[in-house]
């Protein structure tokens, strides 16, 4: 027989074999069994973390959402009207305001349509004001996003805020008329009675020819002042209309030429020099004749200040095709720098026989073609006027 012919060796050997077999698996399965526990444990905290997180977004989400809420509420509380673009100016949405401010907007229209359907034709008075047929005036700013993915458009009713300024600006100016009425009839009054008795002086039978010859040229005199203080009140009036004239530059500085040559030709002692820095062809928009009336105030007061004795330069140069900029420089003794702060005041002057509005007209001038005057001097380096204006009148802003 097969198992009694085993021997007691073998079978004892098999019998460890199987022992160390059963040992192993033992402690196998003590270690899958703790490994268990351990990935239990593991799932159990993941399980936890999951919940953890999910409960956090959902709370993210709601947050969101609320905020969603609350900035959909502003946006229709909100009194200022609110257009979103997108990369193609195609509305994408509006709020209530916007609604109000133009009638019939709506989702997926062209703005610049809208814009065409809107507009009315009164210029506005700041380059950010909308003029609405209606009469509304809305002033406008926009941020766009670095990605350009749109344009938010935000619109802020200035009717109102508008018209004070008007009649704000209105009472200003009245005011400031009153003013300079009364300096004006204080200028008149010295050079008006010297003329008066200049003339009863002329009466007397008993002057000889030479001394009425005389008396007569100061009457003159006092005469040309009160002419020149009249003529430059009259051009500081007109100084606030811009005009419209389309204006060839070299044309203007041709005339411009030739209405100083007597003024250079009788007092200029120095010389005069003209730099035209512009193409053959420019043009730009404004009042021809207020503009000439500027600059030759300008050189007068050049020639004024020096008694003739002077070089000066006339420049004239377009910049970008945006801006035409016109400088009147010399190299007379210079301004102080406390006088620069009120040397374009009306009926300051430091002249006796000056009548402190030739360099208001220049400010005026540049006022009312939306440009800007400045000055640039120091003593014993002489001086430089420079006046600065749009080459064309500014626009309606679209878009």
């Amino acid at each position: 027989m097969v198992e009694a012919s085993l021997d007691p060796l073998m079978q004892q050997k098999r019998l460890q074999e199987l022992e160390s077999a059963f040992v192993e698996f033992a402690r196998m399965s003590e270690g899958l069994e703790a490994s268990y526990q351990a990935l239990q444990v593991q799932v159990s905290d993941l399980t936890e973390e999951l919940a953890a997180a999910r409960s956090e977004r959902l709370r993210h989400l709601q947050e969101k959402e609320q905020i969603a809420n609350q900035l959909a509420r502003l946006l229709d509380a909100l009194p200022g009207g609110v257009v979103v673009l997108d990369q193609q100016g195609e509305i994408q949405t509006m709020n209530p305001a916007a609604q109000l401010f133009f009638e019939g907007i709506s989702e997926g229209q062209q703005w610049e349509q809208v814009l065409e359907q809107q507009l009315g034709q009164d210029d506005p008075v700041l380059e950010k004001d909308l003029v609405l047929r209606s009469g509304r005036v809305l002033e406008r700013s926009s941020s766009r996003s670095q990605q350009d993915e749109g344009e938010i458009l935000l619109f802020s009713d200035v009717t109102e805020t508008r018209k004070l300024q008007h009649n704000l600006n209105q009472n200003r100016r009245l005011a400031s008329m009153g003013e300079m009425a009364a300096s004006l009839a204080h200028q008149v009054r010295t050079p008006l009675a010297a003329a008066l008795l200049y003339i009863s002086h002329l009466e007397k039978e008993s002057l000889d020819k030479d001394k009425r010859l005389k008396i007569a040229g100061k009457l003159r005199s006092r005469l040309h002042h009160l002419n020149g203080l009249v003529k430059d009140m009259l051009h500081y009036a007109r100084g606030g209309s811009a005009g419209n004239e389309e204006i060839d530059i070299e044309g203007f500085v041709d005339v411009l030429q030739q209405t100083l040559e007597e003024e250079i030709k009788n007092s200029l002692k120095g010389a005069f020099t003209v730099e035209l820095m512009a193409g053959q062809e420019s043009r730009f928009v404004g009042n021809r004749d207020a503009l000439l009336t500027a600059i030759q105030n300008l050189v007068n007061n050049a020639i004024d200040v020096t008694e003739g004795e002077v070089n000066i330069i006339f420049r004239l140069q377009v910049l970008d095709e945006e801006w035409v900029q016109i400088e009147v420089e010399d190299d007379g003794p210079g301004i102080p720098k406390e006088m620069q702060e009120q040397i374009f005041e009306p009926f300051y002057t430091s002249r006796a026989r000056g009548t402190g509005l030739g360099l208001a007209v220049v400010q005026a001038v540049a006022d009312a073609h939306g440009g800007e005057v400045w000055v640039k001097s120091a003593l014993g380096e002489g001086a430089s006027f420079g006046m600065r204006i749009p080459a064309a009148p500014p626009a309606a802003v679209v878009g």
